[in-house]
């Protein structure tokens, strides 16, 4: 009979869920409704991106530190640039450019580095953006639940949007348990009509009963008073 909110393992899979009881206008519980997306998937995005963000700054440096041991005293510059670089990349800071013009394979390097800087911070925006979408719907989510926990079966989730399967599918779910809490009470109705309806009967069949007693003690006290 109380709300539930967290992670839960359903199936065996971790879920960021809400449980809310499902009351009707007496304020009984009737049943339960769940709402809840996997935990993992959002997790798995972020990892990723860590992993590729430090299999960049490794490869990077393993470079560096081969380029500088098998080059020249004119390249080290730029190596160290590309070294530079590549630590801040693997720091977080997308927004570093490494500057080398040497137009050789080291210049396509750097090139190469920003190129991956730049996809890597993309990658971040999508994943905050993502992140931003599914806040505001778990959000609209548990405020349909809460109406829908106070017997409000009125309330829709909003389909004005890019990405709106999930509202679709959650306002088709909300019209199907409205019309069979519509039916069910539809059905208590008739049902207490006939309750009262045997009522009736049964008391007029009572009433019936104690008059044919009455007449037949009547019969018999006559009848006695003529023996």
């Amino acid at each position: 009979n109380t709300e539930f909110m967290g992670s839960a393992n359903v199936v065996g899979q971790s879920f960021l869920t809400k449980y809310v009881p499902l009351k009707d206008s007496n304020g009984a519980t009737i049943g339960m409704v769940f709402v809840g997306t996997p935990e993992a998937q959002f997790t798995q995005l972020v990892n990723n991106a860590r992993n590729n963000t430090i299999i960049i700054a490794l490869f990077g440096l393993l470079i560096a530190v081969v380029i500088s041991l098998v080059s020249s005293r004119s390249i080290t510059k730029p190596i160290n640039q590309l070294e530079d670089g590549v630590h801040k990349f693997g720091s977080g800071d997308y927004d570093h450019t490494i500057n080398v013009k040497t137009g050789d394979e080291l210049e396509e390097l750097a090139n190469s580095f920003n190129k991956m800087a730049k996809d890597i911070k993309e990658l971040h925006s999508m994943l905050d953006a993502d992140k931003l979408s599914l806040a505001k719907t778990l959000k609209e989510i548990f405020d349909i639940m809460d109406h829908l926990a106070e017997g409000d079966f009125s309330v829709r989730a909003d389909e004005n949007r890019h990405k709106n399967k999930l509202q679709k599918t959650i306002n088709h779910a909300i019209e199907n348990v409205s019309k069979m809490m519509e039916n069910l009470k539809s059905e208590i109705t008739v049902l207490s009509d006939e309750l009262e309806d045997v009522g009736e009967g049964l008391k007029r069949a009572k009433e019936t009963s104690e008059q044919v007693t009455d007449a037949a003690n009547q019969v018999a006290t006559a009848a006695a008073d003529q023996s």
